[in-house]
């Protein structure tokens, strides 16, 4: 049997050569499927991974730091005085920005070395990372990683000897190059060496080192000028960038899912073609079990080569998108990535796996083809109307996840309603394309036999290549679901924060009471508003709670996503509540409903919730109450609203100029910077995903292109007849390219439907169910129209070429190929 079974994997391997672009279609989609994935894999595990080193380098368990208070600032003694006191886990570091030559810039961070030296010499907490601190000692002045040394080579701020060159001519080395967690877009250095060479003697901040939490806070006695912060930790981070990884984990899913798709109807076209050599080797005694094991074999080792190269190139792709990726993050959420290490072979392992599952399933269907016609005298496929058992499977896929969608689901079920809908989706346009081109076909008159021809021909390409026009069908149901998705959440943000930026201009700054007098005193008819807050507890869990101004203003500024009659009364009295959809769906809360919140002057706030508000983006619960309840707080956001009076806009301009000179850290912006600002920030989040939407499309079109070429090699027979009967080339590619737009925009007619409610569903469901918020869905005949023009015109221009070169051959090589 073995010695059988090796016979035909010789045979299948020596009839590559006869069978390339079908092979090339295989291995193609395997490893752009793969390449996707591992990308993925790899942007989010590193992201996931670095967040808890998040403005920490060389450092673990590192969840607490030491700041000064507004207005003050720690001082060599004051760091010298909490070592003393033995607080030996307390290190110094300095940050500081320096413009490079390229007018970019460079993060500088100096740490206290002996602190280091003396943490691992016994004092480092044993989850620390004692690797990372080997790396850094007095030989080394300045260090950063690898990959950013790389970045900054390519801009020509780092040369080829390690120099770093400053906007001021100034250059400083040499920059060792180290490769170790931990470190992200930064150069470190010993805080002395940083002091010496900037002429800075500042400490930013003071890490306290150790496995801290907030039930076993760090026990130091702070002067009154310093306060202890509980640093962002990896969990919040997670939490922060939830929706981001799912978004781009889910696009890569797809993307994988839709190269899966090409593999089946590849692999489907490539079976056919073999059925005729699997007939001769039964005719010589060749078991069928040895045939299918061979084949299975085949697809083993397709997988495990196929994934190893789509892994290499993920990695690659994964380090191009990095850059990207990293500003996104830290611009939205205040969270750094660093260049990780992970295992290779991990990844590969992973990728493996999903790639021996894909290709189980997309094999499944093509054996059992071979199965079918092994034993047939015909090579030909047999043709039964079996249009209605897909319509029967539509619907009970339908039903099935009607029945899971009122079964109260958690988020994997939400998936799996997903998943039965676009497959639902499959089977329907295998059921009505056939039926819609019959229709067609019987209104084109009998005058216009070549349109007719063309439309029937394009009714048995939708036969052949239903597998191809599947993907497609993904493909594009996808694009318009993820793009209605972020379009509605696009228009919703903005309205939303228009709304609600409702002040002349805004002030960001830590000195708040400096910058109110100073406005005080100098520009009367300006009114500075803070928003003060603290953290509650609601049922155990922390909410924030916020001060909300009950002015007109303010009230036109706030949306509500529901609430009861006159909220603002009740509110304003100190008996209402307004809490943001977040605190309401996590806890589902309702309104009317009485809450009591516990606040950390251990009193109790017992309010009704009379409003529900829209808070888009924020992943924790909050809750606005009266000034008058918080107003004695003095806890401010250090963001000062400004409402100018008069009518003179002029005072902005120049307290731009006073703050830069008297307050230089006081940032001031005015409204519409701010909302242009915020929108370019959204715009940059989706810049990932929507690449990848554009790469499935790409791999779908380049399904339907291959299956459409490899139809075309059968098509030979009838385009000869039609050649010889004096139709033009240039004609019958006219007609070719209008076959192919008639079944293309029927998909895309198809796919509307099914992606408004995909779009709805992530929405309403998946976004409910995973961040505890939703928002409007807003569909714009515009946005559908674009995105059927965008994949029409992929489609075509990825088949127009193969079609012109097919048709426009000369014919008398047609008629040999019939006679040969």
């Amino acid at each position: 049997m073995i010695k059988l079974i090796h016979a035909v994997l010789w045979v299948i391997l020596k009839s590559y050569r006869l069978q390339r672009y079908r092979i090339f279609t295989v291995l193609l989609a395997i490893i752009i499927g793969c390449a996707g994935f591992s990308s993925v894999l790899v942007i989010n595990e590193t992201a996931k991974r670095s967040y808890n080193d998040a403005n920490l380098p060389l450092f673990a368990d590192v969840h607490y730091a030491i700041y000064a208070k507004q207005g003050a600032s720690i001082s060599k003694a004051d760091y010298a005085n909490l070592r003393k006191s033995g607080h030996r886990n307390i290190v110094a570091l300095s940050s500081m920005e320096v413009e490079a030559i390229d007018n970019s810039t460079l993060v500088f961070i100096g740490i206290d070395y002996y602190a280091l030296m003396s943490l691992n010499n016994g004092h480092l907490n044993s989850n620390s990372s004692e690797d990372s601190i080997g790396w850094f000692s007095p030989n080394i002045k300045f260090m950063l990683h690898p990959e950013y040394a790389k970045q900054l080579i390519a801009k020509k701020v780092l040369s080829s000897d390690n120099y770093l060159t400053l906007n001021s001519q100034l250059s400083i080395g040499p920059i060792s190059q180290i490769k170790t967690a931990g470190l992200n877009n930064q150069i470190v250095s010993d805080i002395e060496t940083l002091f010496n060479q900037f002429d800075n003697k500042t400490i930013s901040y003071l890490l306290v080192v150790g496995n801290y939490d907030d039930k076993r806070p760090p026990p130091i006695k702070l002067p009154t000028h310093l306060k202890l912060v509980k640093l962002k930790t990896a969990e919040d981070a997670n939490q922060l960038t939830a929706s981001f990884h799912l978004n781009l984990f889910a696009m890569g899913l797809l993307m994988f899912v839709v190269c899966m798709f090409v593999v089946l109807n590849a692999l489907n076209l490539l079976m056919i073609k073999r059925v005729p050599m699997f007939k001769i080797l039964r005719q010589q005694g060749v078991p069928v079990s040895a045939v299918f094991i061979a084949s299975i074999i085949e697809m083993l080792g397709l997988a495990v080569i196929c994934s190893a190269i789509g892994v290499i190139l993920g990695i690659e792709i994964s380090q191009w998108l990095s850059p990207a990726v990293n500003q996104t993050l830290e611009s939205l959420y205040d969270v750094k990535v660093g260049f990780q290490t992970f295992s290779w072979f991990t990844l590969y392992l992973q990728v493996l796996l999903a790639s021996i599952i894909g290709l189980s399933l997309a094999a499944a269907l093509p054996l059992r083809l071979v199965n079918h016609q092994i034993g047939s005298i015909s090579a030909s496929t047999p043709r039964t109307n079996n249009e209605n058992k897909w319509l029967a499977f539509s619907l009970i896929s339908i039903l099935i996840s009607i029945l899971v969608y009122f079964s109260d689901a958690d988020i994997f079920g939400s998936f799996v309603i997903i998943a039965l809908l676009i497959i639902s989706g499959c089977f329907m346009v295998l059921f009505i394309l056939p039926k819609l081109l019959s229709v067609v076909i019987r209104l084109i008159p009998h005058k216009m036999p070549t349109l007719r021809w063309s439309l029937a021909d394009a009714k048995r390409v939708s036969n052949k290549s239903s597998i191809a026009f599947c993907a497609f069908f993904i493909a594009v149901a996808a694009n318009v679901g993820m793009n209605l998705m972020v379009n509605s959440f696009r228009v919703a943000t903005d309205s939303w924060i228009t709304q609600r930026l409702n002040a002349d201009g805004y002030i960001y700054t830590k000195n708040t009471d400096q910058v109110i007098s100073l406005i005080k005193q100098n520009y009367p008819t300006v009114n500075p508003v803070i928003r003060q807050q603290e953290t509650a507890s609601y049922q155990g869990s922390p909410i924030q709670i916020r001060s909300y101004p009950s002015n007109v203003e303010h009230q036109k500024a706030l949306l509500f996503e529901r609430s009861l009659s006159a909220p603002w009364n009740t509110f304003i009295d100190g008996n209402g509540i307004f809490i943001n959809q977040q605190f309401a769906l996590s806890k589902q809360l309702k309104l009317g409903q009485k809450i009591e919140i516990s606040r950390r002057d251990n009193s109790k706030l017992s309010m009704q919730v009379v409003a529900i508000y829209y808070d888009y983006g924020n992943p924790k619960p909050q809750a606005f109450i009266s000034e008058d309840l918080i107003k004695d707080q003095l806890i401010g956001r250090h963001v000062i609203a400004l409402f100018n009076q008069a009518p003179d806009q002029s005072w902005l301009a120049e307290l731009k100029k006073r703050i830069a000179m008297q307050i230089p850290e006081a940032q001031i912006m005015e409204t519409q910077e701010v909302l242009k600002t915020s929108m370019q920030t959204f715009d940059s989040t989706f810049v990932v995903t929507q690449s990848l939407n554009i790469i499935t499309l790409l791999v779908a079109a380049f399904s339907l292109a291959s299956s459409l070429s490899v139809i075309d090699f059968d098509n030979k027979p009838q385009r000869a007849l039609i050649r010889s009967l004096g139709i033009p080339a240039l004609r019958i590619l006219i007609l070719t390219l209008f076959q192919y737009t008639v079944l293309c925009l029927f998909i895309c007619a198809l796919a509307i439907p099914f992606g408004i409610l995909l779009s709805w569903l992530l929405i309403h469901l998946i976004n409910v169910q995973a961040f505890h918020w939703s928002y409007p869905l807003i569909i714009e005949l515009k946005t559908i129209v674009q995105l059927v023009c965008s994949s029409l015109a992929v489609v075509l221009f990825v088949v127009v070429l193969p079609a012109a070169k097919a048709i426009l051959k000369p014919p008398i090589e047609d008629i040999k190929w019939l006679n040969g």
